[in-house]
């Protein structure tokens, strides 16, 4: 799904503990024209202020992306936690995928 960041933090993925994957891309501005900022990721907690501090767990350039995904080794914390951004543009356009277990 496509969605759409400003500086304000987003959660774009609530807690989920059948997650198996989730990946964010920050589309290219050869897709979205307005792409032209930073996004950044934090898992578990909002980024909180990204002009002042470094809460976050990582920064995406358009055309970017990030995932974690358990079968790659990642922990089931990084996994299934709230996933968060926030940009430092307004109007940067994302696209988020998750994959969930059939387990209940």
């Amino acid at each position: 799904m496509r969605i759409l960041v400003g500086t304000d933090p987003v959660q774009i993925l609530a807690p989920n503990a059948r997650r198996t994957k989730w990946e964010v891309e920050f589309l290219p501005s050869s897709v979205v024209s307005g792409n032209v900022g930073l996004v950044y990721l934090a898992i578990g907690n909002p980024p909180g202020n990204v002009l002042t501090r470094t809460s976050y767990d990582a920064v995406m350039n358009p055309g970017s992306s990030n995932e974690r995904n358990t079968k790659d080794g990642h922990s089931k914390m990084e996994v299934q936690s709230a996933i968060w951004i926030q940009s430092d543009t307004i109007d940067q356009v994302v696209m988020v995928r998750e994959d969930l277990s059939e387990d209940i």
